[in-house]
């Protein structure tokens, strides 16, 4: 048999719901509900104890609760109808944002793969330019110092000659210099012999004679004479060949130049023992 419950002024809404429960069991729900700081006319905090008791709260307000619960469910309806169509919204720009994006993706991907290609292109392009440049500045190089060499090889070659001829002008000059002097003084002393001999007189003959051994004399002494210019010849050949030295030197400066920039240049290859 349902015991009616009496509101009576001063009563908490929880002592009002637990009325008809054990003081023990009051006091254990009132320290819960303290525990999370509940104020004991809360509602929030009577919902549990309502709930417990549903049946005899639908004895006492059956419409109420009905209409309270239909209002409950109208909302919460609406709630949820909002939410479906903000969820079907969201999902509809996300799948337009996804579709964008793949767009996107897919116009960057070929962008990008347009871009790998040019850059391949140009690369190609820059390589084929720096190889034709390269053997072109070889091939420029290699005439160059091809000319260079046979530029020295002739200025050697006109050096040489050179200074053969003027070895042998001076030499022949030198030459002939002391042979038509020493032709003459011997011509000379020849005449005087005979004239001395074709004489008479003893004296005279002697004369000749001792004339004839100062003639020889004179001889050896023109003799000694193209000896002793000879260390002015031997002086002066020095002097050129110091000349051809020098000259020999620049030349092999030259082609050593030469040499070296044909190993740096490749014209000749590394393994070349002059390149080493």
């Amino acid at each position: 048999m349902n015991q009616e419950w009496h509101y009576e002024e001063g009563m908490s809404a929880v002592d009002f719901l637990l009325a008809n429960n054990p003081t023990e069991f009051q006091l254990q729900l009132l320290n819960l509900g303290r525990r999370f700081h509940w104020d004991e006319n809360d509602p929030g905090f009577a919902v549990p104890l309502v709930v417990c008791r549903i049946d005899r709260v639908l004895d006492v307000y059956p419409e109420k609760i009905r209409r309270e619960m239909e209002e409950i469910t109208q909302r919460l309806e609406g709630r949820w109808k909002r939410m479906e169509v903000a969820l079907n919204e969201a999902a509809a720009r996300g799948t337009q944002a996804g579709e964008r994006a793949n767009d996107y993706l897919a116009e960057a991907q070929a962008v990008f793969e347009l871009g790998i290609a040019r850059a391949q292109d140009v690369l190609a392009d820059e390589r084929q330019a720096m190889a034709l440049a390269m053997a072109q500045e070889r091939e420029h190089m290699q005439k160059l110092l091809t000319r260079e060499r046979e530029e020295a090889t002739r200025q050697i070659m006109a050096i040489a000659e050179q200074q053969k001829r003027l070895l042998e002008a001076h030499t022949k000059d030198l030459t002939e210099q002391a042979v038509v002097a020493n032709q003459k003084r011997m011509d000379q002393q020849v005449k005087q012999i005979v004239k001395g001999v074709r004489m008479k007189h003893f004296w005279e003959t002697i004369a000749v004679a001792m004339l004839a051994a100062m003639s020889i004399l004179v001889v050896g002494w023109s003799a000694g004479l193209f000896l002793g210019r000879q260390p002015q010849l031997a002086s002066q050949l020095e002097l050129l060949s110091q000349h051809a030295g020098i000259q020999q030197q620049e030349t092999g400066w030259l082609l050593e130049k030469a040499n070296r920039a044909e190993c740096f240049y490749g014209i000749k290859s590394q393994s070349d023992p002059q390149c080493q």
